[in-house]
């Protein structure tokens, strides 16, 4: 009978203190729990990493893409920046007509979504050459320097249209009917298009970093089992049918056994 809290009896058992269910354990369930401890946090420890490695790596191709700004870029990053700004004045004045869209802001709008339509179909159309996958090792590493300054490039784009994205409605609301009818299936797609092109440049990557290893384990697997090759060929061609005795047959075989786990492990 252990007295509870406030003075009250209680006729259970005390749960064991923190660690104490090793101590309790038998020898082996003891090293076993411990093995289930530290595997869980070698697990917590990778997603952890994988999770800080793909974060930074993000932030290295936004800083790249922002050394890489051309005039038209910096130009559509102004814009946006001063109709952000206007709308957000207009929203805070309550009661207040909002006032019809600039005819030249109208036609920036009109010729913002077209270009960046284009600008999806080009960078997709890149996207696709690169993510044919080669057989060849220096070929890939050529690729995978050429993505990592695409997949800069699009993440940079992926922002801009995020950006006028969460301004198309309020922008559309303040064109003219027949320009909000004429405008509004340009921008849907464009939305579509653009965060699909984002995780195809993701896939693109992964799919060449795997071709990559699956080559360096290849040349691993060959190096190691280059001279058992060589061997048993140098030790098939000295067998004939008329001279060969049972002795040289089994160590021929024998040679033949030993190459195995080379050919099991190897990818």
């Amino acid at each position: 009978m252990v007295l509870g809290l406030f003075g009250q009896s209680w006729g259970g058992t005390l749960p064991p203190a923190p660690g104490a269910e090793v101590t309790l354990c038998p020898a082996g369930k003891e090293a076993q729990l411990v093995q289930e401890k530290m595997d869980s946090l070698r697990m917590r420890f990778l997603i952890v990493s994988q999770s800080g490695s793909s974060i930074l790596h993000r932030l290295e191709q936004t800083v790249e893409a922002s050394c890489q700004l051309g005039p038209a870029q910096e130009d559509l990053a102004l814009w946006l920046d001063r109709l952000e700004r206007e709308l957000s004045l207009q929203g805070s004045c309550l009661g207040d007509r909002p006032s019809p869209l600039r005819t030249a802001d109208r036609e920036k709008f009109e010729q913002v979504l077209r270009s960046e339509l284009a600008k999806v179909a080009q960078l997709n159309a890149h996207l696709e050459e690169l993510g044919q996958v080669h057989l060849d090792a220096p070929a890939i590493c050529s690729q995978l320097a050429a993505l990592k300054l695409l997949s800069a490039e699009i993440l940079h784009h992926h922002g801009l249209v995020e950006r006028l994205m969460a301004i198309a409605d309020p922008l559309l609301s303040l064109c003219p009917p027949e320009l909000q009818e004429e405008l509004q299936p340009l921008a849907q797609p464009l939305r579509e298009q653009t965060e699909r092109l984002l995780h195809q440049s993701s896939a693109c990557g992964v799919r060449l970093e795997r071709a990559q290893l699956l080559l360096a384990q290849y040349e691993d697997a060959y190096q190691e089992l280059c001279p058992w090759l060589e061997e048993t060929s140098r030790a098939a061609g000295q067998l004939s049918l008329n001279s060969i005795s049972c002795e040289a047959f089994k160590e021929h075989q024998e040679l033949v056994v030993s190459g195995r786990p080379l050919l099991n492990t190897s990818p």
